[in-house]
């Protein structure tokens, strides 16, 4: 897979909105935009109401090798904001809604393929698709490999799946591996349960 096909994360997003799937309400910050009144206040007019706001960080040079960036969830709006203005020198920022961690039932990655191949791998309960990788000490990643759908056996699974098998259709490689969660109320632009993160090539 050449790297240099893959659009960057903040357009990753804006397709998955652009294909009707639910995804955070976010503003992009590029990395050197200059700290001034302006941006402070368009920062304070996206977060509008919200009393806390969510701050992503990536990479403006490959995502690949430097993607251990930093995260700042569900943190007060003043703070966030400070955050922003802080991380601005160093990253691409993404101000996004605070997400309530709380009412996430399911949270994940899902890989498919063209063929209609794949597999997941989830976390039950309040967690974050980062935990999926390295999950909280007593906390059980559920790892299922398919070739069919009808392979899998959770019914929730399969209707998100179903959800969103046609993004390997949209994309300009094989695999794709979808970040998603689950969650028990209304949330994202869209006000549906289920909120897509991003979606990343399959290695």
């Amino acid at each position: 897979m050449n790297k240099n096909i893959i659009e960057e994360k903040y357009k990753r997003i804006l397709n998955l909105k652009e294909w009707g799937y639910n995804t955070p309400k976010l503003m992009k910050i590029a990395k050197g935009t200059n700290v001034d009144e302006i941006l402070i206040k368009n920062l304070y007019l996206f977060a509008g109401n919200a009393n806390k706001m969510t701050v992503r960080t990536y990479s403006a040079t490959d995502e690949i090798l430097e993607f251990a960036t930093d995260f700042f969830p569900e943190v007060p709006l003043d703070e966030a904001i400070k955050k922003v203005i802080d991380s601005v020198g160093k990253y691409h920022v993404l101000f996004q809604e605070a997400i309530n961690k709380e009412t996430t039932l399911i949270t994940g990655n899902i890989a498919l393929k063209k063929d209609r191949t794949g597999f997941y791998d989830i976390l039950r309960g309040p967690y974050r698709v980062r935990d999926v990788d390295n999950p909280p000490k007593n906390v059980e990643r559920e790892s299922v490999i398919f070739s069919r759908l009808y392979e899998i056996h959770d019914l929730e699974m399969i209707k998100i799946i179903l959800d969103i098998k046609d993004i390997p259709f949209l994309v300009p490689y094989d695999g794709v591996i979808i970040e998603f969660d689950l969650h028990n109320e209304y949330i994202g632009e869209n006000k549906d349960k289920l909120i897509l993160w991003e979606y990343k090539p399959l290695k």
